[in-house]
């Protein structure tokens, strides 16, 4: 395939893109803002330092705009995270003159990231969802009560704006002087929603990815099932399964096909322990952080994305090779620090996740350095995550 790709992002899953692409033989150019490039530049790809899609995206335009010249064709142009996702999206008409892509309509793309919308959305599409309230007043306290019962979690309109700060998807909330106390500190780092708990083990989060062409024809499926999260319960997948359970995944393809989507995208579902009901907790117009897995079970979603763009034919994807676990070294040995000191974990249980059929999220022995990099950021974030709880929970 002579075109080349631009991916966005350098971060695990932006790595994951490119590799899934090098492993093709497809030429793949890589730009991310100057920390996460320092961290993530890897070998199987060109890679160059971008200005911040969120604070100088007319600058980061500008950039691609002269970065197009480099090119003989229009190159396909990919997201790996939200903040890319949302400057493609504001700027289509613009980047669609010179690069090839294909997502859901802006109203979508800002529907599933700013997590107010998305809950509408959810509710206008009868959606199965957890409750969700969002805090306009923090002093509704007896109206939060009436609705979601504790323990329940606190998390970020934007996850993007809260991760700069606090390396956390939600802060669990076990009662009402916590969460006073919590919403003052946490409403710091961006708006913030009150969600309940549904109730499960790690083991019943499943995420169903997919590609749709640009008439909305399935290509290409693939699904997973979380084992580990870093932190335990309310955290990023350490752990996942590549496993096909046909109820979760015709549930998860009947949700984006009811909300029309094209390009990739994907679901994240959780069964509820107490009815056995599926119930959404995200929803992507992208990639996920461990889509590597599905190229390494034959269901290479970014390449496929690629022929889609360029209309060359293939057979739909929906074959996967179960049984093949995906692994993010350091978060997963944060996990189990956790659990062992919680006494969840013994040593040998440990020791047994390491073996088996692999696909780590970073590590490779022909492009050792984004692991270490990363892996040391990822200590470093965790000790200043921490240092920044313990300030807020002793004021």
């Amino acid at each position: 395939m002579p075109v080349s790709a631009i991916v966005l992002d350098l971060s695990p899953c932006g790595i994951g893109i490119i590799r899934s692409l090098a492993s093709m033989g497809v030429h793949v150019h890589a730009y991310d803002c100057l920390e996460k490039y320092k961290k993530g530049r890897t070998r199987f790809a060109t890679c160059k330092p971008c200005p911040d899609p969120l604070t100088h995206d007319e600058f980061l335009l500008q950039f691609l705009l002269k970065e197009r010249q480099l090119f003989e064709e229009d190159p396909i142009l990919l997201a790996g995270s939200d903040e890319f996702l949302l400057f493609m999206s504001k700027y289509r008409t613009r980047l669609a003159m010179h690069y090839r892509f294909l997502f859901p309509d802006s109203l979508f793309i800002d529907s599933i990231i700013d997590k107010r919308l998305l809950i509408k959305m959810m509710e206008e599409h009868h959606l199965p969802a957890p409750k969700t309230l969002v805090v306009n007043n923090p002093l509704r306290y007896r109206t939060i009560l009436r609705d979601i019962p504790f323990p329940c979690v606190i998390k970020p309109v934007f996850g993007y704006e809260f991760r700069r700060h606090l390396n956390r998807k939600v802060i669990v909330i076990e009662d009402l002087n916590q969460l006073r106390k919590d919403l003052a500190h946490y409403s710091l780092f961006g708006e913030l929603l009150i969600q309940e708990i549904v109730p499960g083990p790690d083991e019943a989060i499943y995420q169903v990815g997919a590609l749709y062409d640009e008439g909305r024809q399935l290509r290409a499926a693939f699904m997973g099932r979380t084992l580990d999260q870093y932190p335990t319960k309310y955290g990023s997948c350490t752990l996942v399964e590549s496993i096909v359970e046909e109820e979760v995944l015709k549930e998860g393809l009947r949700i984006l096909e009811l909300l029309k989507v094209t390009g990739i995208a994907a679901v994240e579902l959780k069964r509820d322990c107490t009815d056995g009901k599926l119930k959404i907790l995200d929803i992507k117009a992208r990639s996920w952080l461990w889509h590597s897995l599905a190229t390494r079970c034959r269901i290479n979603l970014p390449y496929l994305y690629c022929l889609t763009l360029l209309n060359k034919p293939f057979e739909p994807a929906l074959d996967q090779k179960e049984g093949i676990q995906w692994l993010h070294l350091i978060p997963h040995f944060l996990s189990a620090r956790e659990k062992r000191q919680s006494k969840k974990l013994t040593w040998s249980r440990l020791v047994h996740t390491l073996f088996g059929p692999k696909e780590f999220a970073l590590f490779k022995w022909n492009d050792p350095m984004p692991a270490i990099r990363i892996g040391i950021s990822n200590l470093l974030t965790e000790w200043r995550t921490k240092k920044t709880m313990k300030k807020l929970n002793q004021k």
